[in-house]
């Protein structure tokens, strides 16, 4: 059985502001969440779509640039 993972990708505005995210997304329940690369995206993955829309919609009250997308044959896709 493959596991589906959901991801919330959101906008480091500073490197200092994306350990505040990474912890946040934490927080909103993601099984992880790191810096991706030298930045500034940083993600957050998710067991559940319905939780990590939840994460999005509470991360979007104070940032903009999040987004949900699933892992997919050929990359990924926005949900």
């Amino acid at each position: 059985e493959n596991e589906q993972t959901t991801v919330v990708v959101t906008r480091a505005e500073k490197k200092d502001a994306a350990k505040g995210l990474i912890k946040e997304l934490l927080q909103s329940g993601a099984s992880c969440a790191l810096l991706s690369g030298s930045g500034p995206s940083v993600f957050g993955v998710f067991k559940d779509l319905d939780d990590a829309k939840r994460a999005k919609d509470e991360l979007l009250q104070y940032h903009e640039d999040v987004f949900v997308c699933e892992p997919t044959k050929s990359g990924y896709e926005f949900i």
